[in-house]
Parts: structure tokens; sequence; C-alpha cells
């Protein structure tokens, strides 16, 4: 069994993570988040505990509606691109992973609303300064 330090350690992680963590329960209720999902959608942690999925997932008026939690339920874990409203009503983008754990679901969830390309277009360049050789039969 885990010590109290051990468990204490473990909650520090979840809450210093510089991703969204989403408990809910199976009837898609928050039980528990921490500081970085409190950012992400501008609610603070009392209100989060007080809605369920439904309330973050426009357009989505019962747990059927939200696609992404009957595949956990069914298959145990799940992963998606979608998109959360925000307190202020502004629709953002975000990777969504999820896995049933016990009886709860835990979702992971990072913004991608706003993706710096300027990387990806770095590698571009250098793969581009590489001379290719084209090999024929």
């Amino acid at each position: 069994m885990p010590s109290h330090s051990d468990r204490s350690k473990t909650q520090a992680l979840i809450d210093e993570a510089p991703i969204g963590i989403f408990e809910i329960d199976d009837d898609g209720q928050y039980i528990d988040v921490n500081q970085a999902a409190c950012d992400l959608v501008g609610y603070s942690e009392a209100e989060l505990l007080d809605m369920s999925i439904t309330d973050l997932h426009p357009n989505s008026d019962t747990l059927d509606d939200v696609s992404l939690f009957s595949e956990v339920q069914e298959h145990g874990q799940a992963r998606t691109e979608t998109a959360l409203q925000q307190k202020t009503g502004q629709n953002i983008g975000v990777i969504l992973d999820a896995v049933h754990i016990d009886d709860r679901i835990v979702g992971y969830v990072e913004e991608i609303t706003e993706v710096d390309h300027s990387e990806p277009q770095v590698e571009e360049e250098s793969a581009a300064s590489v001379p290719h050789t084209v090999e024929s039969d």
C-alpha cells in the first residue's frame, strides 16, 4: 500500500502537470481537476466540480452526444481531437486522451488551438538541404 508521502508526491505530479487533467465519474460528472484544466477552460475548480462533460462540449446535450465518453466506456481508452467550450463561450481545439481507471475516466487534455508551425518548417528546410538520390531499377 502506498505511503502518505507517495500519495502526496503523486498528487503533486497531477496538480503541477502542464496539461489539463479532468477526472469524471461514470455519469460524466467532474470529480477532480488540476489547475491546468481550470486555466484551460477558465472555470475554477469549484465551478468544474459542479459541472459535467456535456457542459464543456459544444453541441452536446447528453452523454450519448460525447462519442469519446462511449468509446472509453467500451474500449477502456480513446484519443481524439475535439473542441471544448471555455467559460467565455469561445471554443478551443484540444487533443484529448482518456482512459478508464477503476470507477472513473481520466482525461488528459492539451490545447492545440495555437500551434507554432515554425519548428516543422525548420525541419522541412533542413531536410530540403540534404541531397536526395533516386535509384532506378
